[in-house]
């Protein structure tokens, strides 16, 4: 794993100089630089995220990202859905059933669990600028 910057962007230099002396060697498809923000301040991810322009903001269930397109070739920003976006609960309801009690194999009686169920959704911003503010 490269740690250094100086080093990371002479390696991508070299990358390209061989595929420039070889370029029977380029590939059909493009590639993807994905750079994980590990980090829970969302004013420095969203910091690193404008510093990519105009960059399409996609989400999933778990990951947040802001992706900019170099002709084939992809940048991609991405951090853990909860350190970008709100989670709001919209309802929840408390339901109860039974359940084998996992203690007891032999007669396997039952015991009353009871759960929260929680319906949410997730409202990620429509910028990133006041984030990162």
């Amino acid at each position: 794993m490269v740690h250094d910057s100086n080093e990371w962007i002479a390696s991508a230099k070299e990358l390209i100089a061989f595929l420039e002396e070889h370029p029977d060697l380029i590939p059909k498809y493009g590639f993807n630089v994905h750079l994980f923000w590990d980090g829970e301040e969302t004013k420095t991810f969203a910091k690193l995220a404008l510093q990519l322009g105009s960059a399409e903001k996609t989400q999933d269930d778990f990951h947040f990202s802001v992706t900019k397109d170099f002709g084939p070739h992809k940048f991609d920003i991405y951090t853990q859905r909860k350190n970008v976006c709100e989670k709001r609960v919209i309802s929840s309801e408390v339901v109860e059933y039974e359940i084998p009690d996992p203690q007891l194999v032999g007669d396997l009686p039952t015991v009353t669990v009871t759960e929260v169920i929680e319906e949410v959704e997730w409202v990620c911003p429509p910028s990133l600028h006041e984030l990162a503010q």
